[in-house]
């Protein structure tokens, strides 16, 4: 299980569409296949009820639902401390150049 599968599986069940969910992430309709067959592989779960119409979260899907949207939850979070952190950085960094007031010929 990796955050990849996990941001996909949150995607797919608030879309309700892998296609969808592709088109977001930027990855192909089989690599959200992938991620999230993984998922249930690994899990010993299936977490959507593939219809004509969409997907359906199961019950096994609702309960890794909540804790997948926390894991993406901080995932964000950290990326933003650390995005802000480097911005804070950045602006407070000033660069100083001399340049010398004597004329000279090399």
């Amino acid at each position: 299980m990796n955050l990849k599968q996990i941001e996909a599986f949150v995607k797919v069940a608030n879309n309700r569409s892998f296609s969808q969910t592709a088109k977001e992430l930027y990855l192909t309709q089989p690599t959200i296949s992938a991620h999230i067959s993984a998922l249930e592989e690994e899990l010993g779960v299936q977490l959507f009820v593939r219809t004509t119409k969409g997907v359906r979260v199961t019950e096994e899907g609702k309960k890794l639902y909540l804790y997948a949207r926390q894991m993406t939850e901080l995932e964000e979070n950290i990326k933003t401390l650390f995005q802000k952190r480097g911005e804070d950085e950045a602006s407070s960094q000033q660069v100083v150049i001399a340049a010398s007031t004597i004329p000279a010929q090399y």
